[in-house]
């Protein structure tokens, strides 16, 4: 009876707690989120279904989408850094950083001219430390 008791608290204290998820499988749903917007936003210059105005507000909506995940996987990265931080990581969240500061602003503003460089600039350096720390 007493080790019954022992096994009820303990599968019950087991199914309160939330299941983690890991650091890199958390960043792979994030750049798997930020490659699907960039490949919608990448489609709306091919589709002609749609009036220049909604795909205006559809850019400035993917736009959005794309600064909030980046800037989520930007805490993430800072949270739990790699056990082998080094200076090409530390200096990779900085402009990521710079990148998300900048985009900001251009969203704000509604810059239109300097959206399309700006999220270029951001998903290359997202490459370079993917390709840095041989990530997927």
């Amino acid at each position: 009876m007493r080790y019954l008791a022992i096994i009820i608290i303990v599968l019950g204290m087991a199914s309160c707690t939330q299941p983690t998820i890991s650091a890199e499988l958390s960043h792979m749903r994030k750049s798997q989120a930020i490659s699907a917007i960039m490949q919608n936003m990448d489609l709306l210059h091919y589709d002609d279904s749609r009036s220049e105005i909604d795909r205006d507000r559809l850019k400035w909506s993917y736009a959005k989408d794309f600064y909030s995940e980046v800037s989520g996987l930007i805490k993430n990265l800072k949270h739990e850094p790699p056990a082998q931080t080094t200076k090409d990581y530390t200096s990779i969240i900085k402009l990521l950083q710079a990148n998300m500061r900048q985009l900001k602003k251009i969203i704000d503003l509604e810059q239109n001219t300097m959206l399309l460089p700006t999220l270029k600039m951001t998903q290359n350096t997202c490459t370079q430390c993917h390709i840095l720390f041989e990530v997927p």
